[in-house]
């Protein structure tokens, strides 16, 4: 076989880069050409071709001669789709010098996004606070493949306000004291990096409460992924730096232990809570609760959110997580 190799991803989530590559060996040929939907995906880069050697319109690239014989590398950009999920495929010829086909190899590829779907939303929900049980629970399902991340935001205008419970403020305010202690060593040796790490360890503490923090997040993490990867020193010093201020103040992150099951329950539909630890204050009359579902992916793409308005009480006064107005219903 003259195709040693030829690489595409089988699946890849929606908004994400797909890189691939074919090798071949001792192939005479004048043209290769690579079929795409453009409506799907477009070519984002193509390696070892000169620009005067390439021609593309629309679907259709045409590549008359690689610069290193054997091999041609792309990337390409996926679209996002209204479809939660789109197969698709993308096909790869060589031609010989009488234009006759010698090489037709196809792949097929996956686009997929998860997406949260309503069920049920009551008017009213009724908690018996003392054993921390929702009665009538807002019934929710994840649909489509791929792992979703799910932040909780009550806006201004909602009676009932979330709430970091005192635990977990006291873990974050000693995690930042240690951990900016462990990294001033770090800063002096590093000191281009040092505002880097401030807004490292601010996201760390403060986390992301709207679309345009989550975006502000994604350029972060992609400029200190960029950092460190040339820097084998600086993220072996950081990682020390995170890992004994957690260490240390671990015995403050304390999390009811039915609310960790719960968090592991709904796992399994691939779905991750971004902070499950928000409480509620709860009253005995009815209280209005405006309330955001921020979603996003692992690739910190966003979605459009979910804003429910219902009332909720309580038997007595008290607290209830948040998470625990939600029913996760089985993937259909």
């Amino acid at each position: 076989m003259p195709i040693k190799s030829l690489f595409v991803p089988p699946y890849a989530i929606q908004g994400e880069e797909i890189p691939a590559h074919i090798i071949w060996d001792s192939l005479d040929y004048s043209l290769i050409k690579i079929e795409i939907p453009s409506d799907v995906i477009k070519l984002k880069e193509i390696y070892n071709v000169k620009d005067e050697m390439i021609d593309i319109s629309d679907n259709l690239i045409k590549i008359r001669k690689v610069e290193v014989e054997g091999y041609l590398g792309m990337l390409f950009s996926t679209t996002k789709l209204k479809e939660c999920s789109k197969s698709f495929h993308v096909n790869f010829s060589f031609f010989g010098k009488n234009g006759e086909k010698i090489v037709d190899e196809t792949r097929d590829i996956v686009l997929f996004r998860p997406q949260l779907r309503l069920e049920e939303v009551p008017n009213v929900i009724k908690v018996d606070t003392e054993k921390a049980l929702v009665y009538n629970k807002i019934r929710i399902r994840k649909i489509g493949q791929g792992t979703l991340i799910v932040n909780f935001n009550t806006p201004k205008d909602s009676e009932i306000q979330k709430i970091t419970p005192d635990s977990i403020s006291s873990f974050l305010a000693n995690f930042r004291k240690d951990a900016e202690a462990n990294l001033e060593e770090v800063k002096k040796r590093f000191p281009q990096h040092s505002a880097l790490l401030d807004r490292y360890i601010n996201l760390i503490v403060n986390g992301w409460t709207t679309y345009e923090e989550l975006d502000d997040a994604k350029k972060l993490l992609k400029e200190l992924h960029t950092v460190l990867i040339e820097n084998e020193q600086l993220l072996e010093a950081l990682f020390y730096a995170i890992a004994q201020a957690v260490s240390k103040n671990l015995k403050l992150f304390t999390l009811p232990e039915s609310l960790l099951r719960y968090i592991d329950s709904i796992a399994a539909y691939k779905v991750w809570l971004a902070y499950p630890w928000y409480i509620i204050p709860i009253h005995k009359e009815p209280k209005n609760l405006e309330l955001e579902l921020l979603l996003t992916d692992l690739l910190l793409d966003k979605y459009e959110p979910i804003r429910l308005r219902l009332k909720i009480y309580g038997t007595k006064e008290g607290y209830l997580e948040l998470a625990r107005l939600f029913k996760w219903e089985e993937q259909k």
